[in-house]
């Protein structure tokens, strides 16, 4: 009996220290991947969004017009992001070309005078069994328009609706 359970416990270790390589992989790169967006590293934000994603969107110079047009959009009315925080990633799915995660992210958005909650989620995506990470936000998809990009999509993986903001007290 004791030498089964060591042998459960030498198996499950590793496997528990992968996931924690990958969680820690992922959150880094997806905090990255927000601060290039805010602070208007477009290029570096496209380089790390996946390949096919990137091709399938029109190219390189293509994708940085549309994350550049989206954050001019968001700063001409108004918002602001005060704070983001980057949580655990969620499971890992497999497809036949990638593993996918959802990586949620809350953040303290600010409007004028007024500050919101907002929980939003990236994909976090590896085309090579976990070596690179590429990330995309996922507020502009749902299960069925992620399948433009990734035509192999595990449905499995769900994408949340988006959550309203929540305005917070004073």
């Amino acid at each position: 009996m004791k030498k089964s359970i060591s042998y459960l416990v030498l198996f499950f270790i590793p496997c528990f220290l992968l996931a924690q390589d990958y969680s820690s992989t992922i959150v880094e790169g997806a905090e990255r991947f927000t601060k290039a967006k805010k602070i208007g590293r477009y290029n570096l934000a496209v380089d790390m969004m996946h390949p096919d994603l990137v091709e399938k969107g029109g190219g390189k110079e293509s994708m940085v017009k549309i994350i550049k047009s989206e954050q001019e959009m968001f700063d001409v009315q108004g918002f602001t992001i005060i704070e983001t925080t980057t949580l655990l990633p969620l499971e890992i799915v497999s497809t036949e070309k990638n593993m996918h995660c959802l990586v949620p992210q809350l953040t303290i958005i600010q409007l004028g005078e007024a500050k919101f909650n907002s929980k939003r989620y990236i994909l976090a995506s590896s085309p090579d069994k976990g070596e690179n990470w590429y990330y995309l936000n996922l507020e502009a998809y749902n299960d069925n328009s992620i399948k433009i990009f990734f035509p192999e999509w595990n449905d499995q993986l769900k994408i949340p609706e988006p959550e309203p903001a929540v305005m917070i007290e004073d």
